[in-house]
């Protein structure tokens, strides 16, 4: 499955919708349900924006890399 990460970034937006709307039925229903989708959905849009911060930090280097890289080879850098 090949998703950018623009698409990524709309699902987390979209699951973060869905989490405050179960927080609220949660809160006022005390739903297993509920409660147990909210910890799922929780839980992964967590794990992604951790990924999300890593992948940051790898592009940071890959940016400074591809500068240094091409001054030395005499390409243009965008």
């Amino acid at each position: 499955m090949t998703r950018s990460p623009h698409q990524i970034l709309e699902s987390v937006i979209m699951a973060k919708t869905t989490m405050a709307a179960l927080h609220h039925r949660a809160s006022n229903s005390g739903s297993i349900d509920d409660l147990g989708d909210l910890s799922v959905l929780h839980t992964t849009v967590r794990k992604i924006e951790e990924l999300l911060e890593s992948a940051a930090e790898y592009d940071y280097v890959l940016v400074r890399q591809l500068a240094r890289t091409n001054a030395r080879i005499g390409m243009p850098s965008s």
